[in-house]
């Protein structure tokens, strides 16, 4: 079987997307935890934010653009909310992993909750901010 590209493109462009974006978040939480002295969840949740921004951005005008049905501000509110139970998660990760075991190694957990979000937020992208309605057939039957 020969991998088909067009099949799978939309996943892998959110794939792309989320690695640009969990780039640009890393060097984020860097900059708020190392320069600025901020916890690493709160680093991390500003970070996230300013991430989430991004990746709608470069979704909503790559991945996705053919996907017009929401208004675009319905569509931003539904990927922030969307996206909250990922940052939750990175939340988490980053404290358990800051508080039982090495606080140095936040970034490690960043990725991390990163890794278990990411399978979530592509299936919820998909049904809940970027979605096309089926087109219902108007067949006409026949009079008996």
């Amino acid at each position: 079987m020969i991998f088909s590209f067009e099949k799978y493109r939309r996943f892998l462009t959110v794939g792309v997307v989320g690695a640009i974006g969990a780039v640009t978040q890393a060097v984020l939480l860097v900059i708020l935890v190392e320069l600025l002295n901020l916890h690493p969840v709160v680093g991390n949740t500003i970070s996230a934010e300013l991430v989430i921004l991004l990746n709608f951005t470069l979704n909503n005008c790559w991945t996705f653009k053919s996907h017009t049905g929401k208004s675009l501000w319905v569509r931003l509110a539904t990927f922030n909310i969307v996206v909250l139970g990922s940052i939750t998660v990175q939340a988490l990760c980053i404290w358990v992993g800051t508080h039982f075991f090495n606080p140095e190694l936040y970034l490690l957990y960043m990725i991390i909750g990163i890794g278990l979000g990411w399978v979530l937020n592509y299936y919820l992208y998909t049904r809940l901010v970027w979605f096309r309605e089926r087109e219902t057939s108007h067949r006409v039957h026949p009079a008996l």
